[in-house]
């Protein structure tokens, strides 16, 4: 089990370090622009899909997220179901070179993993239970109130639509974890 868990380590450390790699090259071709590489990354490894690609957010970090994230979740199904002394002779054992401290700080601040999702979910319940729903006039002949309503009916639609990608996106993700760690323990 040991060598398996740092296998995948080194092949998580490898992609994490090309991704924010990639990071620091965007970030020198935007001479006015300063930000850590490794925070920007680690800040949106676990933000939604949904949000990444919003006209906010431009997609930036999509890429990299969605080449590092089926590493992560290999890795963390697999560390979490290491023993205390394990998980002691896997900190001694792996290698500390680069960022692998910046990648362990995001393990140790997301496990247990299954957790977190579960939070997540509960937050996006949350976001869902406070938006506020549309409600037609009363009268038939309020053509501004009508307009308003529809657009607010719009909206909400759209904003239904993205948590429910959100949700989707984490449950699916919890699913992956459990199956893995369900898998590992036969």
């Amino acid at each position: 089990m040991m060598e398996i868990i740092l296998k995948l380590y080194s092949e998580l450390i490898k992609i994490y370090t090309e991704q924010i790699d990639h990071l620091e090259r965007i970030k020198e071709s935007y001479i006015k622009i300063q930000w850590d590489s490794v925070s920007v990354l680690n800040s949106r490894m676990f933000l939604y899909d949904d949000y990444l690609l919003n006209m906010y957010h431009g997609g930036f970090c999509f890429e990299e997220k969605n080449a590092v994230m089926p590493y992560l979740e290999n890795f963390i199904a697999h560390y979490e179901l290491l023993t205390p002394e394990q998980k002691k002779e896997f900190d001694a054992r792996k290698n500390n070179d680069g960022y692998s401290s910046n990648l362990d700080s995001l393990i140790n601040s997301t496990t247990p993993i299954i957790d977190y999702l579960k939070s997540q979910l509960v937050e996006l319940e949350k976001n869902r239970q406070d938006c506020k729903i549309p409600f037609p006039p009363k009268r038939k002949n309020a053509t501004r109130q009508w307009t308003k309503y529809l657009e607010d009916e719009k909206e909400y639609k759209k904003q239904m639509k993205s948590l429910q990608n959100c949700k989707d996106e984490v449950q699916a993700r919890i699913e992956k974890i459990e199956r893995i760690q369900s898998e590992l323990n036969k």
